[in-house]
C-alpha cells in the first residue's frame, strides 16, 4: 500500500514535541525582538537572521548543537520510533525529564489539566510562529504584527 499512516501515538508525540519547540521559539523571538541579547557575543540581528548570523560567526557552535541534539534523540529515538506502530512503552510527550520536579505530588486530574494546557499553548505557539514567518516573508499578511514592528 502506498498510504502508510502512523499510529495516533506518533501523531500525539509529534504535536507535543513541535508545540514545545514552538513555545521556546516564540519566547526567543520576543526576547530577540525586544533587543535582549547575551552580552559580549556580538549577535545583533533580528529573529529571522539570528540563525544565519550564529552559523557565520560560530560554525563549531552549530556542530555542538547538532551533536547535543543527536545524543538527546539517540537516547529517546528508539522509543519514539516505536510510536509509529503504537508499540512504545511510554505515553507521548512523557520523557521522564522533570528537573524542577513540577509534576511531583500532582494527582491525576492536575496532571491532565497541565497536559491539556501544554497542548493548547503548544498549538497557539505553532500558529504564532507561522504568523511571524508569514509576516516576515509576506509583508502585511498579519496586520496586527505590523503594529509591533515585526
Amino acid at each position: 500500500s502506498l498510504a502508510i499512516n502512523p499510529h495516533p501515538q506518533w501523531l500525539q508525540e509529534s504535536e507535543i514535541k513541535h508545540g514545545r519547540i514552538c513555545m521556546l521559539a516564540f519566547v526567543g523571538t520576543l526576547v530577540i525582538h525586544a533587543g535582549i541579547h547575551i552580552p559580549n557575543l556580538g549577535y545583533t540581528s533580528d529573529w529571522y537572521n539570528s540563525f544565519p548570523e550564529f552559523v557565520a560567526k560560530n560554525p563549531l557552535g552549530l556542530a555542538q548543537v547538532i551533536a547535543g541534539l543527536t545524543i538527546w534523540e539517540g537516547f529517546h529515538g528508539t522509543e519514539t520510533g516505536l510510536m509509529w506502530t503504537g508499540e512504545a512503552n511510554r505515553k507521548p510527550g512523557h520523557l521522564n525529564f522533570d528537573l524542577l520536579n513540577l509534576m511531583k505530588g500532582k494527582n491525576e486530574s492536575q496532571l491532565k489539566s497541565i497536559q491539556l494546557k501544554e497542548i493548547k499553548n503548544g498549538r497557539l505557539a505553532m500558529v504564532a510562529m507561522a504568523a511571524f514567518a508569514s509576516e516576515h516573508f509576506i509583508s502585511g499578511s498579519v496586520p496586527l504584527l505590523d503594529l509591533f514592528g515585526f
